[in-house]
């Protein structure tokens, strides 16, 4: 089985105190999904006040996120001409507490896609808030694509050396290896380092 290595960072210790480092890899594993076809229709459904104080149009979509999930992936895709008609989103988590949003841009152009990314969610049934501007302005046309995946974390690789002491000014080269096509793939990918304690990523391009 081939394997590919991936570029090698150089870590720097640039304190005054020698850090112990943990390199590893990261990859994150879809373990629950959900699709749906979410008809919306801006000139029917109900209305908020806008903090413009511009009426919007909602809708509500639940979905159910697993015990155990380290990482929530929301996805919208929706067929807007813009900028009127651009359709935002908004989550909830089970108690009612506001987590994310993702607002499309483009004007004209719109990329007529949305993204959210949730560390460690909680579990439970969470709420998708759909909006667009209220009336024939907003958004009246084909279903908006909703699609909720529930992951964990795995590893993609070795990493050498996994555990290091760096002293004060000094640095090092960490080497990761992983099987294609996890390198950049279909697995969403990163190398990570944990220096004394806060982690930092590396991604990989």
């Amino acid at each position: 089985m081939s394997t590919t290595q991936a570029p090698a960072p150089k870590l720097t210790n640039v304190g005054t105190k020698p850090l112990t480092v943990a390199a590893g890899t990261r990859g994150f594993r879809t373990v629950a999904s959900s699709q749906r076809s979410v008809a919306f229709d801006s000139t029917t459904l109900p209305t908020f006040t806008y903090y413009n104080g511009q009426t919007w149009a909602y809708k509500k979509v639940t979905f159910t996120v697993p015990a155990g999930t380290q990482r929530l992936l929301e996805r919208m895709a929706f067929q807007a001409t813009g900028p009127s008609d651009i359709v935002r989103l908004t989550l909830l988590d089970p108690s009612g507490r506001f987590v994310a949003n993702s607002r499309p841009q483009g004007g004209t152009a719109t990329a007529n896609y949305a993204n959210v990314d949730v560390r460690k969610p909680v579990a439970g049934t969470w709420t998708a808030i759909l909006y667009s501007i209220a009336g024939p302005g907003g958004y009246h046309s084909a279903p908006i694509i909703l699609r909720s995946d529930a992951q964990k974390a795995i590893p993609v690789g070795r990493v050498s050396p996994a555990v290091f002491t760096l002293a004060p000014h000094r640095s090092r080269t960490v080497t990761a290896t992983t099987r294609p096509p996890e390198v950049c793939g279909s697995v969403s990918s990163a190398r990570s380092t944990s220096v004394a304690g806060p982690q930092s990523t590396i991604s990989c391009t």
